[in-house]
């Protein structure tokens, strides 16, 4: 309900189904991108993170959408639960963050390998400046890079609620463009121009039951077939430009045909590069993300159920644990990297598609694990320990 100028509505908002599953198929696409050996028969559904868009993008929308979605109703009559809660989860993303590279740090120098080819400290790891570098996120390595920012978002979360929730979301809107705009001057635009996702996020969460109901409408059908068509077109598009023909037409079929539907298609790499830089976020890059993802959230709010029957409770346990998935799945690309090769990422597309569905299940199993020793780690070990007194004997 409204009351005056605030927005405020005392619902407890219930947890829905379809979020978790889409949060559970991008965190999948993340994990299966991160496996250093392409192709992949997978690289066609998730883009090898090639594309103009992709699985990062629509789970820092999400993420937003998230925040705003559980906690807009609670900020002005709940303020400092709220805070607690926002603050607390920054608090352990930016120690996850700290730990994690830390920890991957130390073993790169250990093993004497850089998975991450070329990020890995070059100082002194003993020294003031390495622990201020760490301290202060300026140094992050690994798979969690995502942690790092979050931390700084959960931080500052609750003023754009605040903001929102006093419905001066165009100010909100204003000074993310600001930042975002500033962002190649700043030099830190893994968080100036990436937090231009996580506030349009918070700003669809604001109004997601709004959203919701209008595509749910019949009147909206013609606004839900444009966007559908645009998002393929899209897709289709960069699938061909930027995976496709780089990987294995211009090798297999480099003929007449095939060039001229290239050039036609393809936009000049210095300028597909600025127009779609996944580095800085410009604006066509922006818009092709919220535009996938509204389709993607449309798509799985109508058809939640027969997403839900078809995969079980894969997709929507990983999005209902992504934290835990996160961590867990950095570990797992870290081991694949120094298990498998340190250098040659050629093993061919069989060997290159098992280790990628490999990785999701490893993951899968170890985040299984981890929660049961969490709920009930004392039942779990006697049960890991409990001798078989069967007698076998005949």
């Amino acid at each position: 309900m409204h009351k005056g100028s605030l927005i405020v509505n005392p619902t407890k908002k219930k947890r829905l189904l379809y979020l978790d599953l889409i949060r559970g198929v991008l965190l999948s696409f993340i994990i299966i991108n991160h496996v250093p050996y392409a192709p992949k028969i997978t690289d066609i559904i998730t883009g090898n993170g090639a594309l103009i868009s992709s699985a990062a993008e629509g789970f820092f929308l999400l993420s937003g959408l998230m925040v705003s979605y559980l906690y807009l109703p609670k900020i002005l009559t709940n303020t400092k639960k709220v805070l607690e809660k926002v603050w607390k989860r920054a608090a352990l993303l930016y120690t996850l963050s700290i730990a994690t590279t830390l920890v991957f740090t130390l073993a790169a120098i250990i093993l004497k390998t850089d998975p991450t080819q070329g990020v890995l400290y070059n100082g002194n790891i003993f020294s003031i400046n390495f622990l201020q570098d760490l301290l202060s996120l300026s140094y992050i390595y690994g798979w969690t890079d995502f942690l790092a920012r979050y931390a700084v978002f959960m931080l500052l979360a609750p003023a754009a609620l605040f903001l929102i929730a006093y419905k001066k979301t165009g100010i909100l809107i204003g000074i993310s463009a600001l930042i975002w705009f500033t962002s190649p001057s700043i030099g830190i635009e893994h968080f100036t121009a990436w937090q231009v996702l996580f506030v349009a996020g918070m700003i669809i969460g604001g109004k997601l039951d709004v959203i919701i109901k209008f595509f749910n409408n019949r009147k909206s059908r013609p606004y839900t077939a444009t966007i559908f068509t645009v998002a393929a077109l899209t897709v289709l598009w960069s699938t061909y430009v930027d995976l496709l023909y780089p990987t294995i037409i211009s090798f297999h079929f480099n003929n007449s045909l095939f060039i001229l539907l290239q050039n036609s298609l393809h936009i000049p790499y210095p300028l597909h590069d600025t127009l779609f830089s996944k580095q800085f976020m410009p604006i066509l890059r922006v818009i092709i993300s919220i535009l996938w993802f509204t389709a993607v959230l449309v798509l799985f709010q109508k058809n939640e159920d027969r997403i839900k029957k078809y995969t079980g409770s894969f997709f929507s346990f990983l999005g209902q644990n992504s934290l835990v998935v996160y961590v867990i799945h950095s570990f797992v690309i870290f081991g694949i990297f120094i298990v498998f090769t340190k250098n040659n990422t050629n093993l061919g597309f069989t060997i290159s598609t098992l280790i990628g569905f490999g990785a999701i299940a490893v993951v899968f199993g170890a985040t299984k694990i981890f929660l049961a020793i969490k709920s009930k780690p004392r039942k779990f070990i006697l049960r890991l320990t409990k001798r078989d007194t069967t007698d076998y004997r005949l």
